[in-house]
């Protein structure tokens, strides 16, 4: 008897585009809100600071021509703390698990981070990137308990490679070249305006780096992004393994579900594994030319415990503690590594040299913490001038620089801001907060261990289930986060940007039926259009406008894989959540020996897949009631709050400091003109310029602000004494209060070495322009108080040096100039941070008995 035709699934819930029950509206929205904001994170370029950062008249280097700034990334992170309450929210009306306890632990470095936030604008900055990333891994902890939630955003991860590596192979090959070319162009200026000579140390180590090969995405280091390329290059190759793996049950191809549209089927599981496959071959070559040995090395490792802790939990019938024996091991690896290298091979330029680099970071990353400790027993006075700890919060995620240039070993010739080793990052610059955390992610890696046990126990994969609004929530984040990264990279939306997106979102409608070609005819030609579209366009682009085109690959490619594997009941399959424990393991074991976990474009992607493999895989049973965590919602609205509060002056100091550039860049041509209107005219923008400046630093403090706007005060008091408008004495008064600031920041411990020399220089200037005696006597006192803060370094030395010979100080600059020599031999770990042609042929006359006198510097 021939069996019957099961009739045709309506096109509408094959595209998932049913209306979901208002029950399930919290779950979508945070499942839209974590595949959006990881995919900006990783696919948009941030900058620390968009102005002021450096001169802004000054041309950038580089071909980005737009970037998301300060208010941007707080934006983004005060949106994935709102994603995290969506999914608390979610967990408590479906009866699911609410983790307080780790997330009371993230409310607790989340309030350190906000103080020491409000304390400067560099902490708040990193800070709120921490927050942000981690509230995205809870809010993947809680919503990928339900199975079709999981699924989207592991199935988000995996395509996510395809925009990650074509960006970042485009960006290696063709715009690295137009930097090249750019740059070649523009050198003298750039190396003019930065004061750097062919000689000097930051020259040499700029062209170093602008000149490797190296993939870097939009991290800027190459050993981050292969941090990202590993995890997903794992989670692929799970994935892939998963659909090879799979064997059809009894009777489940003839039982499908009306809802579902990935059907199961031999043919569907092939395409997924060849499609899963292809893409971990991608991530891989990636990898690879990330030229990151320590990123090669942890996925080789990673690798090979996953595999051979499955092969013995099979044989033995071991549980969850031998999966989180095996993961701690991992991380014990990673950590004797760094710590038997000087044991081993000494201080010595032979071998390998990053992890003894690494050893060293880690060594002044401890001092902070014992002096934070010291301080939190009442044994170290706190207004020590060397200012080496923090207090309880610790050092702050933006001084940590300063402190390590204190604390360093002496001949570590590097100047670092993390120790490139998550635990001690956090809790050397968040105190408390930040052990708060370390325990949040060992947390974490413990609930890996137990998902691990799961997977190996239960041997076979769970039925389908249905699709709850797949449609609705791939339309909405995909149209968010590529939207945001054409309208930031291409500077413009307009017609063409919405014909894109439209284009877009018609690639998805068709998207979910590809893989299913062939079991209904009325789809072929549907499909047949909806791929000729976009290759023709995609052609045309990569002709006339590759950048577009290669945004057009990537937004497809995103969507179309998407709609490929989120519809798979093999993707809740064991040897998917073994891959996502090989990639956490990775991902933790290079994240001991570099910054990929304090790194803000990283960190979101990298905690998702930690909250994939750490969240509970819970069967799909009618949801019962349970009480709200009130306990944990109340821990919740604090940290949003103080989120929010900390929103709103960033938005209103990055606001002015825009206004000011803006100004100032409008008023560079009147500065050098001594018509009489046309300067006053100056004055007056200038005054403009100083008061903006002066209401951002009331609203946070930014050293770099600081600086540029004494330099702006000090340039008018100049211009206003040659005019005759203010006599000598004025000039003088006027001079002080302007400095004082400076000085005030440097005994807060703002980047006291910087701001110190800073003082020097104004100073010396104006001791130059008055012949003020007392004014050199100042200069030389900043310089000594500068030394305090950096004395391992060469180039302070020498600036300290050079700037004491300026002033008719011999004394003072000759043994300062010896120990430049003397650090810089100690500096043979390095040799571009040694002294080298004219820097060291004046530091060596400088030593001798008649110093030489430069005029300028």
């Amino acid at each position: 008897m021939t069996e019957a035709t099961p009739p045709p699934i309506p096109i509408r819930k094959r595209l998932g585009w049913t209306r979901p029950h208002r029950r399930d509206w919290p779950g979508l929205a945070a499942v839209v809100g974590v595949i959006g904001l990881m995919l900006i994170r990783c696919l948009v370029s941030f900058a620390p600071r968009l102005h002021w950062g450096s001169e802004p008249s000054v041309k950038d280097i580089g071909t980005m021509s737009l970037t998301l700034g300060p208010t941007g990334a707080a934006a983004l992170d005060c949106l994935a703390v709102v994603v995290l309450g969506l999914s608390l929210w979610d967990a408590a009306l479906h009866g699911r698990r609410v983790h307080g306890m780790l997330l009371l632990l993230w409310v607790g470095g989340a309030i350190a981070a906000g103080v020491q936030g409000a304390r400067d604008m560099e902490s708040l900055t990193i800070g709120g990137g921490w927050v942000g990333g981690l509230a995205l891994g809870l809010a993947t902890l809680h919503v990928a308990q339900r199975n079709e939630m999981r699924r989207m955003i592991l199935a988000a991860v995996v395509a996510l490679i395809l925009p990650l590596s074509v960006g970042a192979i485009y960006q290696g090959t063709v715009q690295r070249a137009q930097t090249l070319r750019a740059y070649e162009q523009d050198k003298d200026e750039i190396m003019q305006s930065r004061g750097w000579t062919e000689e000097s140390a930051e020259f040499r180590k700029y062209e170093r780096r602008l000149n490797q090969f190296e993939l870097t995405g939009r991290t800027g280091f190459s050993n981050v992004f292969g941090t990202m390329m590993l995890t997903l290059a794992c989670v692929a190759a799970g994935v892939s393994l998963c659909h090879v793996r799979s064997r059809d049950r009894r009777g489940e191809s003839q039982q499908v579900d009306s809802g579902s549209i990935g059907l199961p089927g031999t043919r569907s599981d092939g395409v997924r594994a060849i499609l899963a496959g292809v893409l971990a071959l991608l991530a891989g070559g990636t990898l690879i030319l990330t030229f990151s040995k320590g990123a090669l090395a942890a996925c080789a490792i990673a690798t090979v415990a996953a595999a051979a802790a499955w092969w013995v939990a099979r044989r033995l019938g071991w549980g969850a503690w031998w999966w989180r024996f095996v993961g701690f091991a991992v991380l014990v690896v990673g950590v004797a590594a760094v710590l038997l290298r000087p044991q081993m091979m000494g201080a010595s330029a032979d071998g390998e040299r990053s992890l003894l680099f690494r050893s060293m970071y880690w060594r002044a990353a401890a001092a902070m913490i014992r002096e934070d400790m010291a301080s939190l027993r009442g044994h170290v006075d706190r207004r020590d001038l060397r200012g080496v700890g923090g207090d309880v919060i610790g050092v702050g995620p933006g001084r940590f620089q300063q402190t390590f240039l204190i604390v360093k070993p002496e001949n570590c010739p590097e100047e670092v801001r993390d120790p490139h080793n998550v635990f001690l990052a956090w809790t050397s610059t968040l105190g408390l907060g930040g052990a708060a955390w370390s325990v949040l992610l060992i947390g974490l890696l413990w609930g890996v261990g137990t998902n691990a046990a799961r997977a190996v126990t239960s041997g076979r994969d769970p039925p389908p289930t249905n699709e709850v609004g797949f449609g609705w929530v791939l339309a909405i984040a995909c149209v968010v986060a590529f939207g945001t990264q054409y309208a930031v990279e291409m500077r413009i939306f307009g017609l063409l940007g919405v014909v894109l997106l439209l284009m877009m979102g018609f690639v998805a409608m068709i998207s979910a039926t590809l893989i299913d070609v062939g079991r209904h005819e009325n789809d072929r030609s549907r499909i047949i259009v909806g791929l000729a579209v976009p290759v023709v366009f995609v052609a045309l682009l990569l002709l006339g406008a590759p950048e577009i085109g290669m945004w057009v690959i990537g937004a497809a490619g995103f969507v179309l894989i998407v709609g490929a594997l989120a519809r798979s009941a093999r993707m809740d399959g064991q040897w998917v959540l073994i891959g996502l424990t090989a990639a956490a393991m990775g991902m933790l074991l290079h994240s001991q020996i570099e910054m990929s976990l304090t790194n803000a474009t990283s960190l979101p992607l990298l905690i998702v897949v930690v909250g994939l493999a750490a969240s509970g895989r819970l069967p799909d049973a009618k949801p019962k009631r349970m009480p709200i965590p009130w306990g944990a919602m109340v821990a919740w609205l604090i940290a949003a709050a103080m989120v929010l509060v900390l929103l709103i002056p960033l938005a209103r100091q990055q606001w002015l400091l825009g206004r000011a550039a803006d100004t100032y860049r409008a008023a560079q041509g009147l500065r050098d003109s001594e018509f009489g209107p046309v300067r006053d005219r100056w004055l007056g923008q200038a005054d403009r310029v100083a008061a903006d400046l002066t209401a951002a630093q009331a609203i946070l403090v930014d050293p770099h602000v600081a600086q540029w706007l004494a330099r702006i005060q000090m340039a008018q008091l100049r211009r206003r004494h040659a005019a005759g408008l203010i006599t000598q004495e004025a000039w003088l008064e006027q001079a002080e209060a302007a400095i004082r600031p400076i000085r005030r920041l440097a005994r807060n411990q703002v980047r006291p070495a910087l701001m110190y020399h800073l003082e020097a220089e104004l100073r010396a200037d104006l001791a130059v322009d008055t012949r003020d005696l007392r004014q050199v006597e100042e200069a030389i006192g900043a310089l000594k108080r500068m030394l305090l803060r950096d004395p391992y370094g060469i180039t302070a030395h020498l600036d300290a040096a050079d700037l004491a010979d300026r002033l008719g100080r011999p004394g003072d600059a000759r043994p300062w100039y010896e120990q430049a020599l003397a650090l810089s031999e100690r500096a043979y770990l390095d040799t571009y941070s040694q002294l080298m042609g004219e820097e060291k042929a004046r530091a060596v006359a400088g030593a001798s008995s008649e110093p030489r006198t430069r005029s300028d510097k």
